[in-house]
């Protein structure tokens, strides 16, 4: 299949085209041909200085063999195995065929999709694609390609991907000693249309032009960043139901960016980008790798981007008082996991109204943990220049012509291990995109709530690791803020979202409820209901919230309710009293807390260091014991809740970590007697907060998925 090596998989891959010159400014991708699925561009002449680098077949230590033509730069061919799932793939893609002559590397970088051109009975992997970006180099005088195969699964394959997402690893390719090797012949097939990514993509800082529809999943366009518009090209899963259906909403797409501009300068590095293509949401959620050639080994940048497609404007909802039923429902989306304890699902909102008679189409988009474990909604300034607020996307109040200074006078947090956070408080007019299921379930309408108060993060400070080095936490953080789900906002200077859509009638009972899926890599929150079908109605239990379990600690915001057992297998964890608390903490990854409690805990799951916290193959998560949580519900009954090792471990690429992490006191909080529950927990449950009585309360049900 479409190697795993940290799964055991195998390799397999890919066939295409002829001859393209893109680097002229004229028209180019004009001609298709499909009575052999050969795709033939013409837009002018191959310049004679540049030299086709990569041109060849290639082999790597699978038996993989990879022909590449590359044109002047522009790359079609093949990709073949009989290791896996058997079968013959497309490519297409680009090279820098003038490299600098400083550098001793070329880069390139191509699209794959998983479905072969010869037919055949297929998988689930079929609907998969991937980029493979990397360069060309000279190892003891043998010409090498060294790849990073970004593998993007949209369904899971038994025995082989664990989850749905990003697979990325290295490959290494050697030029094959039959160089006369010719692809396999395809089949005489119909032109099949890749129209619905054709139109234009829009992010923060990146504008795609999808302008022409090449057949079969492929397509080319434009990639514009900051004024410069390089030559794209790209395949998306285009078949969802044959030979296997793929998941509802959702196709895996894969483009490339050539290295030089449409006027002619060689910017010498490659941009590939891989993720999802999300229909109902009109977005294409990515990941970007830049090579660039600064040794003889590859050089990467990674960034997730996320661009939605210019359609005919959201209809603006409208409010519902009379009837005090209103419910919207969002997508949570998840990023890529990071070992830095933060959740890696977020979901997307928009802040301020621009100066143009269309002001309300002028919002800044970002990504926000949907947090209940705090009372302080915040976003990244655009004044964060620290080096960790470069990682991403910074609020501008200079172009929202609703923004307000509420406090301009920066004020400090200090956050423990993570580091310190700094901020102004602003107010501003927010938006956000739901369905109202009881309008429309079809149509996401536009919610305009102003009058929102925020935290504009104005400096991101790393902390220090127990070796005293500096870490990454916010530099790898997923998100660009995080929206407050208090259980109560006294003494917060930001405003909770969820009141303001209470009091415009949007939402007409202040409850949220959350739901997230690692096999489907998609969730769901909703302001004003629950959705019966993503939970077993009949598991589900109500706990009372306990503020005298967590003022001492000064995090009354939290969602904590009382604790009243711990067990590792049949051993019962000592806790530190019996006021111990239970808190749901979506802004989390792993389970946090007292180090007291942590630490015992993990003594027992490893029977005192024997077993190890860290396993490469999940088979070894056979021998660990199971984890209980118990609680008493508002009737007074006890409810056990129980997590296998394969649940309780967090999953990395290659390695499965035990997530359980101490927190230590800090001078403004402490966890004792607290054990927080991350996305470790709450991907396996259904998880209710529930404003509407006294005192508020907390639901758990067992998850269920569509």
């Amino acid at each position: 299949m479409k190697h795993m090596s940290f799964l055991g998989w195998g390799i397999i891959r890919c066939k295409f085209l002829r001859k393209m010159d893109i680097r002229l400014k004229a028209a180019f991708l004009s001609f298709l041909m499909m009575s052999a699925t050969i795709i033939v561009f013409t837009a002018g002449s191959v310049s004679a200085h540049k030299a086709n680098l990569v041109q060849g077949v290639w082999i790597n230590s699978y038996g993989s063999i990879m022909k590449l033509d590359d044109q002047g730069g522009m790359i079609t061919g093949c990709y073949s195995s009989t290791t896996g799932s058997s079968g013959a793939y497309r490519v297409i893609g680009f090279s820098d065929s003038n490299p600098d002559p400083k550098s001793k590397a070329t880069t390139l970088a191509i699209a794959v999709p998983w479905r072969s051109y010869l037919g055949g009975k297929g998988d689930t992997s079929w609907h998969w694609t991937s980029t493979m970006s990397g360069i060309l180099f000279l190892d003891k005088n043998e010409e090498k390609l060294e790849l990073i195969n970004a593998l993007n699964t949209s369904t899971l394959l038994v025995g082989q991907n664990a989850a749905i997402g990003l697979y990325p690893e290295s490959l290494t390719f050697t030029r094959h000693s039959n160089q006369s090797w010719q692809c396999p012949e395809p089949p005489a097939k119909e032109y099949s249309s890749s129209s619905l990514v054709i139109g234009t993509w829009k992010g923060e800082d990146i504008t795609l032009v999808i302008e022409k529809d090449l057949g079969d999943g492929f397509f080319a366009g434009h990639y514009i960043v900051t004024g410069t518009t390089f030559p794209v090209v790209g395949c998306y899963d285009y078949v969802t139901t044959s030979p296997v259906p793929a998941p509802e909403g959702i196709r895996s797409v894969s483009l490339v960016v050539s290295n030089e501009d449409s006027e002619g300068n060689n910017h010498h590095s490659q941009l590939a980008l891989v993720g999802m293509l999300r229909e109902k949401e009109n977005e294409l959620d990515l990941y970007m790798f830049q090579t660039f050639p600064l040794t003889k080994y590859t050089s990467n940048k990674l960034r997730h981007v996320s661009l939605v497609k210019e359609i005919n404007k959201h209809r603006e909802a409208t409010p519902d008082v009379a009837k005090g039923t209103g419910v919207m429902v969002f997508p949570v989306r998840m990023g890529l996991a990071r070992n830095n304890g933060a959740t890696p699902w977020y979901v997307e909102l928009a802040i301020g109204e621009g100066f143009s008679s269309d002001h309300k189409s002028d919002y800044q988009l970002f990504k926000f943990i949907f947090d209940t474990g705090t009372s302080s909604t915040w976003v990244t300034s655009k004044e964060c220049n620290t080096v960790p607020g470069k990682h991403h996307r910074r609020y501008d109040y200079n172009l929202s012509a609703t923004h307000i200074w509420i406090d301009q006078k920066e004020q400090a947090s200090e956050l423990g291990p993570w580091g310190e956070f700094r901020f102004k408080v602003s107010q501003d007019t927010w938006h956000v995109f739901a369905e109202n299921p009881q309008q429309d379930t079809l149509v996401r309408r536009l919610y305009s709530v102003p009058n929102m108060k925020f935290l504009e993060a104005t400096a991101l400070i790393d902390g220090k690791n127990p070796n005293g080095t500096a870490n990454t936490n916010w530099d790898d953080l997923v998100q660009d803020g995080s929206l407050a789900i208090p259980s109560e906002s006294a003494g917060s200077p930001s405003t909770q979202l969820l009141d303001l859509l209470v009091a415009k009638g949007y939402v007409g009972r202040k409850l949220v409820s959350y739901w997230t899926s690692r096999n489907l890599n998609r969730g769901e929150a909703i302001f004003g209901d629950l959705n019966e079908s993503r939970y077993d109605p009949a598991s589900l239990r109500y706990y009372p919230v306990s503020r005298n379990l967590t003022t001492v600690n000064k995090i009354p915001a939290l969602w904590a309710v009382k604790l009243v057992e711990l067990r590792v297998g049949d051993s019962i964890v000592g806790l530190p009293s019996a006021d111990a608390a239970f808190v749901l903490d979506t802004g989390s990854s792993r389970f946090k807390g007292d180090p007291t409690i942590i630490d015992n805990i993990i003594r027992l799951i490893t029977a005192n260091g024997i077993r190890s916290q860290t396993v490469t193959n999940p088979a070894d998560l056979d021998s660990y014991p199971d984890f209980t949580i118990v609680l008493v519900d508002e009737n007074g009954d006890q409810n056990e809740y129980t997590l296998t090792a394969h649940e309780y471990f967090q999953e990395f690429p290659d390695s499965w970590h035990l997530a359980f992490h101490g927190l230590q006191p800090t001078k403004n909080s402490s966890a004792a007697n607290l054990l927080l529950a991350g996305s470790i927990f709450l991907d396996h449950y259904y998880s209710v907060y529930d404003y509407t009585t006294d005192p508020v309360r907390v639901g758990i049900a067992k998850r269920v998925d569509p």
